[in-house]
């Protein structure tokens, strides 16, 4: 999947909400995504990611200009992976990512909550969501109307990929794939 975001031309949204993608996973995500000029959103909830994970997104996010929202609630990122995730949301790096949910990561802590809340304050008008307390209602899903197919869960009764129309596919979701290996 990684490899395939390299070249990815029509993805927009891609939801990997609890797929155990660990720090290497979102490795590989980042280093794909870093010139990804297509995806808008991004789900990362629930993946076990940690200040590695995020210093590997923080790093994608330098070079991407597409990406919009980012959301790694209910992970184990600290004040380091915080640290380096608002730098790159300062004025004059990253001004593309509107939206970052970070809630539910317990290690956060004053440091990473005050560049957290300098960033913001620093541009109010820039974020629509920059939250990393959990004060908000907590949604595990949510569900939206699609425009392809489900994928069945049994990866042998899969239907081939040549069935599915690129043009078409404009979002993903991990709870409708097999388990990603990476």
């Amino acid at each position: 999947m990684a490899e395939g975001l390299l070249h990815n031309s029509t993805l927009k949204s891609l939801d990997l909400r609890v797929t155990s993608l660990g720090d290497d996973g979102a490795e590989l995500l980042a280093a794909s995504l870093k010139t990804n000029g297509a995806l808008e959103s991004l789900v990362l909830w629930g993946n076990g990611i940690t200040d590695k994970g995020a210093k590997q997104l923080a790093k994608m996010l330098t070079g991407n200009t597409a990406l919009l929202s980012l959301d790694l609630r209910c992970n184990k990122i600290g004040d380091d992976g915080a640290l380096r995730l608002a730098s790159v949301l300062k004025p004059g790096h990253n001004s593309t990512v509107h939206s970052l949910m970070l809630q539910s990561n317990p290690d956060i802590g004053r440091k990473g909550v005050e560049a957290l809340q300098k960033c913001k304050d620093a541009q109010p008008a820039r974020f629509v969501y920059l939250s990393w307390t959990d004060d908000q209602p907590k949604h595990l899903f949510t569900f939206q109307e699609t425009t392809f197919p489900a994928v069945p869960m049994d990866s042998e009764a899969a239907a081939p990929v040549d069935d599915v129309e690129p043009e078409r596919v404009h979002s993903l979701t991990g709870a409708t794939m097999p388990k990603a290996e990476w």
